[in-house]
């Protein structure tokens, strides 16, 4: 027992020695006052990064503000009395603490942060070495399986992570009035975004290891990132196996494709071994990538386009009025008179959007096509349907806009939506207003912003505004464009001729009076077949700024008068000018405009998916290296050159060569397969070798009739090589023969020998179609429903209008749920018809030839009529949709008998309501139509209703008074 209680009393002994030497390390005992002072600087816990900021914190406090401890006589004996010294004067409340309990306390402090400290470590440790799950599975292999996946035991190792991020947005005006359509809610929209990366990992014995890789952000399909690695015994026949996503590359080749940079995107199984001497290696897969190959020239991209004489700009530059125009067209400037104050501009748009009316300060105004000293004309501005227009006009900034004094106007926002009106306040020099350039909006008067219109709503070519947007200016596909590398030429591409740039000789830039003189020399000089840059900032001309081609006529490939004096009459186009369909421009297109411009980045853009490593590029016949010289974002296909490469790649005569792989997301049904077998014959030298190549390529697609470059093919390629390395003493003896000549390193010389041939099969079925016209059609549907059609109006017949006395009645709904119809009723030849396709809604009508559509209907009831005169119908609205070009209408009708007639065009709205007709709104005889209808426009000579003008003596209440 004694030995016992000596033992459990050890740690408190040990303990108190260690405390008698903490406060020895803390404590200088003097004769007066003795003082410490305490510097305590807290530990963050490793397991908190809110802790360590905490930690962080507090510690400089405690740097500012230092803990010091005097020791004084109290009557239970020694204290510590602690507090916090602030310029020598006590900060804080102070507290009073025992010896034993101070070096207890800072004991227990220290020892609780070392533990932290060592746990910390350790999980640190464990955690970057073995990731997020790291589980050994104690079943041993079948011995069975030995053989094949080795010794030991199953491992699994998982990595990963994952990113949520959830934001919110709340948008409203303060102020802004609610109502149904302007209802805006504080609560703000949610947006949820997650990220995910998880890496798992496995191995089976010590041969066979198995991953899979799945990320979020990557377009690769989980089961393809899925690899099978197997490696042989060292002394055995294969060395490794792979199989899921692999690559091969081909180091002793250059003429096949597959070079030491190695070819990617292969899904399928590939086998490397050595039968004695001779290393073998064989691969059959799935080729899911595409080789490509881009050139580009300094810092420019070398690529060429064409711009069809149609797709000219339209609706971003205007004139402000007619008379510019005929300036413009005259090739002289206005006088000065007639020049623009662009300090007065004032530019408007109407979006017709009310919902944005109150947030853009939209104001009240109506915009007139014409005006005269002054004032609107009001008489000429209403000849047409779009010479005035009315609405909430929003005030453009200054930067959404450029005047020029000649009198034009360019919005930098690109096109004016079709549908919007563009309108201009604006002063001549000599004084002259067009619209009102000092209006202030006041929300306490009714008055209105007078405007001049440039630009109506949905304007077609014979609108009076139409002819001041211009339609010769053309992108030349960005902005900012470098005078450096561009080439502009214009062709002549009739159909079943090549291409032409000139007319009997005389260039069409010259033509077109785009090149007039020598570039960088005077204005007197003769042409150069190059177009005039002249500075690039010209109308007409080069607005290299803007991106944009300006022809010096108004329509240059339109009729004399407008285009270019010098183009032969029979080589014009004016229908490009006329059509507002973009189609039938296209079919009256005769010219392309080829343009070849530079980028002014040093970033390029390969596209979509590269394959990782899959990219050589070549600078000036050097390869680069990623890291160094370039930065690559594989998913994006962005290359950043940095350092000494982004000057070598700005240099205009420099030499870019760009070859990767990018796996095709869009196959359209294709599949190419990829087999070979490569045999290589090393020599001890470790360089020399001799070595054969076979590859069978194959590209089949399910379509039975292939169009052209989507053609089955087929490929054979053999390669045989062989390079020796010979290192001739005979050689060093000889150059060291001659004077003042020792050489340290033996002569060598390397022969390199490569011979292949390609066996190609461009479409194995021999034929190929241009177009099937399969997906030619371009439909357009009309819908059925009920509420949409109303009852038409009177229809013509041999250029007169029927008799409405021989009305019929006419009922039209839609059938109810159980009465549907089945699309295998209507097309019982059909196949391929799902369960959700069978049921269609269709559209019931019913006509009833005796009875009138009159009330009251049984008085009306006329069976001696003759059903063959008797006639009704509906009609609808098809709005916004252009039928110029529709060749076909089909209707599916199933009935009885009877006949249906179909108009389609311009169609009166006019409907005789039989209500309207005064038989049945006799004041006088309510007892026999006790609910009959009276409108409010009174009936005026021979017609049945009024003269569709509403006056106030007619304006009639429920009360039949017009005093309401």
């Amino acid at each position: 027992m004694t030995i016992h209680s000596s033992i459990s009393n050890l740690p408190f002994r040990l303990f108190t020695v260690y405390q008698f030497l903490l406060l020895m390390c803390f404590c200088t005992p003097s004769q007066a006052k003795p003082q410490l002072n305490i510097e305590l600087v807290p530990k963050a816990s490793p397991f908190s990064t809110t802790a360590t900021r905490q930690a962080t914190y507090f510690a400089r406090r405690r740097e500012l503000v230092p803990l010091k401890a005097e020791l004084i006589e109290t009557q239970d004996g020694h204290k510590l009395l602690l507090y916090r010294d602030l310029g020598g004067k006590p900060y804080g409340l102070p507290a009073i603490m025992s010896l034993q309990d101070f070096a207890s306390h800072r004991f227990k402090t220290e020892s609780k942060h070392i533990v932290q400290e060592q746990v910390g470590k350790k999980i640190e440790i464990d955690s970057e070495s073995a990731g997020l799950l790291n589980v050994d599975i104690p079943i041993r292999v079948p011995r069975g399986l030995s053989a094949i996946t080795g010794e030991g035991e199953t491992n699994l190792t998982i990595t990963g992570r994952r990113r949520i991020e959830l934001s919110g947005l709340s948008q409203y005006t303060l102020g802004q009035a609610q109502s149904a359509a302007t209802r805006s809610s504080r609560f703000p929209t949610i947006n949820f975004e997650q990220e995910s990366q998880l890496t798992v990992e496995g191995t089976i014995g010590d041969r066979l290891t198995l991953s899979l890789e799945q990320n979020s952000g990557s377009a690769v399909d989980l089961s393809e990132s899925l690899r099978l690695q197997y490696r042989g015994e060292e002394d055995g026949i294969i060395d490794i196996v792979e199989a899921g996503n692999t690559s091969l590359s081909l180091p002793g080749t250059r003429l096949i494709g597959f070079s030491a940079q190695g070819r990617g995107g292969l899904f399928g199984i590939k086998a490397r071994g050595k039968v004695g001497a001779l290393n073998f290696t064989l691969v059959t897969s799935q080729d899911k990538s595409s080789s490509n190959r881009k050139s580009f020239e300094g810092q420019s991209e070398a690529v060429a386009y064409s711009i069809e004489d149609y797709r000219y700009l339209e609706d971003q530059y205007f004139f402000l009025d007619e008379v510019y125009r005929e300036n413009f067209r005259n090739g002289f400037p206005p006088s000065d008179g007639d020049r623009v104050n662009v300090q007065t501009v004032r530019v408007f748009l109407n979006d017709f959007n009310l919902q944005n009316d109150l947030e853009d300060s939209a104001i009240p105004g109506v915009a007139y096509a014409f005006w005269e000293n002054g004032s609107p004309n009001v008489a000429t501005s209403s000849l047409s349907d779009k010479g005035i227009e009315e609405g909430s006009f929003h005030e453009l900034s200054p930067n959404d806009f450029t005047i020029f004094p000649e009198g034009y106007l360019v919005y930098e926002n690109g096109r004016v939506n079709p549908g919007f009106t563009l309108a201009v306040a604006y002063q001549t020099n000599d004084g002259r207003n067009s619209g009102d350039i000092q209006f202030i909006s006041d929300p306490n008067s009714s008055n209105r912003i007078q405007l001049k219109l440039i630009k109506a709503k949905q304007q077609r070519p014979t609108d009076p505004t139409y002819k001041l947007s211009w339609r010769n200016v053309y992108s030349l596909g960005g902005r900012q464009i470098p005078q450096t590398g561009l080439a502009v030429g214009i062709f002549r591409e009739a159909p079943g001729e090549e291409p032409i740039d000139n007319q009997e000789g005389v260039p069409y830039l010259q033509i077109f009076n785009l090149d007039r003189h020598t570039n960088g020399s005077s204005a007197s000089s003769s042409p150069d077949n190059i177009i005039d840059i002249d500075g690039g900032n010209n109308i007409p001309g080069l607005q290299l700024q803007r991106g944009h081609l300006i022809f010096p006529f108004l329509e240059p490939f339109g009729e004399s008068g407008f285009g270019a004096p010098d183009l032969d009459e029979d080589k014009r186009v004016p229908r490009i000018y006329s059509e507002t369909n973009r189609a039938n421009r296209a079919e009256a297109s005769l010219y392309t405009i080829r343009v070849r411009s530079a980028s002014g980045s040093t970033e390029i853009n390969l596209g979509f998916n590269i394959i990782q490593d899959s990219e050589i590029i070549r600078l000036n016949n050097r390869t680069l290296e990623r890291g160094k010289d370039y930065n690559i974002d594989y998913n994006f296909g962005r290359i950043t050159f940095v350092g000494a490469a982004q000057n070598d790649v700005a240099d205009p005569t420099a030499d870019l060569d760009i070859s990767y792989q990018n796996s095709d997301l869009f196959g359209f049904g294709q599949s190419k397969s990829l087999l070979g077998v490569r045999l290589e014959r090393p020599f001890d030298d470790q360089y020399s070798l001799i070595g054969m190549t076979l590859l069978y390529s194959n590209q089949t697609t399910p379509s039975q009739r292939v169009r052209v470059g989507q053609e089955p093919a087929r490929t054979i390629i053999w390669d045989a090589n062989a390079r020796f390395r010979f290192k001739p003493q005979s050689l060093t003896n000889w150059v060291n023969s001659i004077p003042l000549v020792n050489t340290q390193a033996p002569s060598t010389i390397d022969l390199d020998f490569e011979i292949a041939q390609s066996l190609p099969n461009p479409n194995t079925k021999n034929v190929a179609y241009i177009d099937d016209f399969e997906g030619a059609e371009n439909s357009q549907s009309f819908q059925i429903g009920k509420i949409i059609w109303s009852l038409a109006s009177t229809p013509t017949r041999n250029n007169a209008a029927i008799n409405n006395a021989e009305k019929g009645r006419l009922t039209w709904y839609n059938p109810i749920e159980r009465d549907r119809a089945s699309l295998t009723q209507i097309q019982p030849n059909r196949d391929d018809i799902t369960i959700d396709q069978n049921i269609v809604d269709i559209l019931a009508l019913r006509f009833d030839p005796a009875r009138g559509n009159v009330p009251p209907y049984h008085v009306n009831f006329d069976t001696n009529r003759n059903p063959r005169h008797s006639w009704a119908g509906i009609m609808r609205y098809l709005n916004g949709q252009d039928l110029s070009r529709a060749k076909f209408l089909e209707l599916w009708i199933r009935g009885d008998n009877g006949q249906l007639h179909i108009d389609l065009g311009e169609i009166s709205e006019r409907v005789d309501l039989p209500l309207d007709h005064p038989t049945f709104n006799d004041p006088n005889d309510r007892d026999r139509y006790p609910n009959g209808f009276r409108t409010e426009d009174n009936p005026l000579g021979n017609l049945p209703t009024g003269d569709d003008v509403a006056e106030e003596a007619e304006d009639i209440g429920l009360d039949r008074l017009t005093d309401a």
